[in-house]
């Protein structure tokens, strides 16, 4: 939240000039082979960034803005020469609307309690 990460893959485009990040194999970049989550499990600082940094998202109520951009070649994104052809901006939500928050504290233990809307039962899950 505030740094910038960043990942790349290289792919080969068909006779049409298309590829699919989910059929098709990255040949280069921050990971290889068909991985369709690849460009977010392989993000990593960007280069400049301050040491120590780890990847995690404090205010979950609040989705993570992804820029997805197609650059020309099989390049790097910290590359200078770079002609970015498209770009797109995604939102990454971990929480679905509706779903309540709410916050515990008890016997010395923090944590928080995700309710989603509707009748229930809801199976839960613990994180220590």
């Amino acid at each position: 939240e505030g740094d910038l990460w960043e990942s790349f893959a290289h792919f080969n485009t068909n006779a049409s000039g298309t590829f699919s990040s989910t059929n098709d194999h990255s040949v280069g970049g921050s990971y290889l082979g068909c991985e369709p989550m690849g460009l977010f499990w392989g993000m990593e600082p960007a280069p400049g960034s301050r040491e120590g940094l780890r990847l995690r998202k404090r205010n979950v109520e609040a989705p993570y803005v992804v820029r997805i951009s197609l650059l020309e070649g099989h390049v790097s994104p910290s590359e200078d020469q770079t002609t970015e052809l498209a770009a797109v901006n995604a939102e990454r939500w971990y929480l679905s609307p509706g779903v309540k928050r709410i916050d515990t504290l008890q016997n010395g233990i923090v944590g928080a309690l995700f309710l989603p809307p509707g009748p229930g039962p809801f199976p839960a899950m613990l994180d220590l």
